[in-house]
């Protein structure tokens, strides 16, 4: 109602409420809200390059469709006035895989973020990639997902690590890769970061492995108990802010998503840092066998040290 209340009065929403609103409508399943959510989103972007991003899944009918405000179009909400900057650099990031990514290939993709942010002026993207990307595919070689499980990205961005984590976790056969079926779910609030993320990995090929929830990850756990079930969860990596860290796995646990050992990485424990989850998680008193804390540095940036926390969830007391 608030949503079409202000189309009507041609006020847009910001982009963090465009991902309430596509939360909303993915998780009950109204495919004509969401594609209104995202034809919104589309006319309100202050870069134009990010349009097509947000509108590519809509036909010319729905992207023309403005029945639900037809005599309007929709100014842009003062919480986005701010911006544009930001998305423009996004805008950056998305014109530099197109024109040297080979599609279709996760590998390609990947590597292609990873020379965006090679260079010097790029620095502000960013992605566990380098030796945090080696730790993340060590991570899930070594626990293997069961047929009922899936993974779960807490943070999208921009879909690198739900790229990876599709690819790795993905694959069923003897081939990382090989037969896709869904091996990571990631989820992610700001709803240009959302359509960012799809496409990275529409063009890597990968939707059928790795999807992006959009939402407030508090929201979103309980969804995952409701899609994949009781012990879905077999791999988690977090990577979204880390003052929350423990209450999320708290909320995971709390839900029953976790799957019996399943396995905790999480990302930029000291820097931004996330001092609860590593008091309650990692001192001697509470460390489960196995814990680990690694340190490592930024990719990219060989004299800013961070830590990633690696565990595994205890196996049910007999």
């Amino acid at each position: 109602e608030i949503f079409e209340g202000r189309a009507r009065k041609a006020i847009g929403l910001d982009s963090t409420s465009y991902g309430f609103l596509l939360m909303h409508s993915s998780w009950g399943g109204d495919q004509q809200r969401e594609i209104q959510v995202l034809s919104a989103l589309a006319s309100v972007l202050a870069v134009d390059v990010l349009r097509p991003v947000a509108a590519r899944w809509l036909s010319m009918d729905a992207w023309s469709d403005r029945s639900w405000y037809p005599e309007h179009v929709l100014s842009r909400s003062l919480n986005d006035e701010g911006s544009w900057y930001r998305y423009q650099k996004l805008g950056r990031l998305i014109h530099f895989v197109e024109a040297t990514a080979l599609h279709g290939s996760p590998q390609s993709l990947l590597h292609c973020i990873e020379g965006f942010v090679g260079e010097s002026h790029q620095r502000w993207l960013k992605v566990a990639g380098g030796p945090k990307a080696d730790v993340v595919d060590e991570a899930v070689r070594t626990r293997p997902l069961a047929a009922h499980e899936v993974g779960m990205e807490m943070g999208c961005f921009v879909g690198y690590t739900a790229i990876r984590l599709g690819w790795r976790l993905g694959g069923e056969g003897t081939g990382w890769g090989s037969s896709l079926r869904t091996g990571v779910v990631s989820t992610e609030l700001e709803a240009v970061h959302v359509c960012i993320s799809r496409h990275h990995i529409d063009a890597a090929r990968l939707s059928s492995a790795a999807e992006v929830w959009a939402g407030h990850i508090p929201w979103t756990t309980p969804r995952s108990v409701e899609q994949f079930g009781d012990l879905g969860i077999g791999f988690t990596f977090m990577d979204h802010k880390g003052t929350r860290f423990h209450q999320d796995l708290a909320d995971c646990r709390a839900s029953g998503a976790l799957a019996a050992r399943s396995r905790l990485l999480c990302d930029n424990v000291l820097k931004p840092g996330a001092p609860e989850h590593l008091w309650m998680h990692h001192r001697s008193s509470r460390c489960v066998a196995g814990a680990q804390v690694l340190s490592l540095h930024e990719f990219m940036e060989p004299d800013t040290e961070d830590w990633q926390s690696l565990r595994d969830n205890p196996p049910p007391k007999s």
